[in-house]
């Protein structure tokens, strides 16, 4: 008998309880309901969409200046081993014994410049975009490029 009026007791507790819940939320439905709703402008909608746009197309950008970029040291790599190797470009017949050095440290300078550049960009990409007390999306930064050869 103790078992089963424990029980009741039990249910009871779990009814009062679902009836507070029941009252919260419904308190909480009508607080959501008077909270206004700012819905933008037509031209806030206009500038968001644009301003969308030209994040996007930066982006393809720097994804477009990365994959140029990744090229380029490849094949500043292979000159730079190519350099290293008396046969000449044009012809496998040919032998070449001009002196390299100055070529050789041009190129170098230039996958130098181009390992800076990479990783300035990269840098870039994965920064974390600002945003201004409207919640607009705005870049505060330019990519400044390393003086000399690309």
């Amino acid at each position: 008998m103790n078992c089963v009026l424990e029980q009741w007791n039990q249910y009871e507790e779990a009814v009062k309880r679902r009836a507070v819940q029941n009252r919260r939320i419904t308190e909480l439905q009508k607080l959501i309901g008077e909270v206004p709703v700012a819905q933008p402008s037509d031209r806030q909608f206009i500038d968001t969409r644009s301003r969308k746009a030209e994040a996007e197309s930066r982006r393809m950008a720097m994804n477009c200046g990365l994959m140029v970029i990744e090229r380029n040291i490849k094949l500043f790599h292979t000159t730079l081993s190519s350099l290293d190797k008396p046969v000449c470009p044009i012809s496998d017949q040919l032998v070449c014994s001009t002196d390299k050095t100055d070529v050789r440290e041009e190129v170098s300078a230039a996958l130098q410049n181009n390992h800076l550049l990479r990783s300035s960009l990269k840098e870039r990409k994965n920064r974390k975009p600002e945003y201004d007390h409207t919640g607009m999306h705005c870049e505060r930064a330019e990519l400044r490029f390393p003086e000399g050869r690309i």
